[in-house]
């Protein structure tokens, strides 16, 4: 965990201020599913994970980290770093990939984690998603967020 927290760290005094977009992330959704692909509401597993994170970018390249409530009614913790590449006109419509490597503990991992996110969005706004395997049953977990770019 130190060692991430100083990556990002280090990323962050990198670049001059002036060069960062900032982002606000609102976390807020997940749903379970089994090895068959069918839902999981037999488990009662907390499908409103709310939470709220900071991310920072300067050409694609970026650093977060953030809080939220996980499908086991617990606190998790993320920080990361990743590349994030758009697709279309930032400031009208438009599609990104991101990949996503840090640390989590939370959902069942408390350690290295790899998270491949897709988004779409229309000027500040974007919808993001990631998908990842359960570490408890078999199946995983595709979880939503909005991010806000200032």
């Amino acid at each position: 965990m130190k060692r991430c927290i100083l990556a990002i760290a280090l990323f962050i005094a990198t670049v001059p201020a002036w060069a960062l977009d900032t982002s606000v992330l609102l976390y807020g959704a997940a749903y379970h599913f089994d090895g068959h692909m069918k839902h999981e509401r037999q488990y009662k597993l907390n499908e409103a994970n709310p939470g709220i994170g900071l991310e920072v970018e300067s050409n694609g390249w970026l650093a977060g980290a953030g809080v939220y409530e996980d499908s086991f009614y617990k606190w998790a913790k993320m920080a990361y770093a990743g590349y994030r590449y758009t697709i279309g006109d930032a400031k009208q419509w438009h599609a990104n990939i991101a990949l996503k490597a840090g640390y989590l503990n939370g959902s069942g991992y408390n350690g290295f984690v790899a998270l491949p996110t897709l988004g779409v969005g229309y000027g500040h706004v974007s919808l993001e998603a990631t998908a990842f395997p359960s570490k408890v049953r078999k199946g995983g977990v595709i979880a939503a967020w909005l991010r806000y770019q200032f």
